[in-house]
């Protein structure tokens, strides 16, 4: 399951209602989060990570957060 749809579910949003924040499409949230190989543009995830109030490095690159913490 993509991290996005983690956090969506953890601050009950809709698709629909994540969309509209990051100023997206339902269909490109329906993607990331269905597909793996899907590949976003960095635009998006910045969107997306701000509707979220998160770094975009936690939501498509958890291992380089995961790195920095332990450096």
């Amino acid at each position: 399951m993509h991290l996005v749809r983690v956090y969506r579910h953890q601050r009950k949003l809709t698709m629909k209602e994540l969309a509209d924040l990051a100023g997206i499409t339902t269909r490109v949230i329906y993607k990331i989060e269905k597909d793996p190989g899907y590949n976003a543009k960095r635009d998006t995830m910045r969107s997306i990570a701000n509707a979220l109030s998160l770094p975009a490095s936690v939501l498509f690159f958890p291992e380089e957060e995961i790195e920095k913490r332990t450096m």
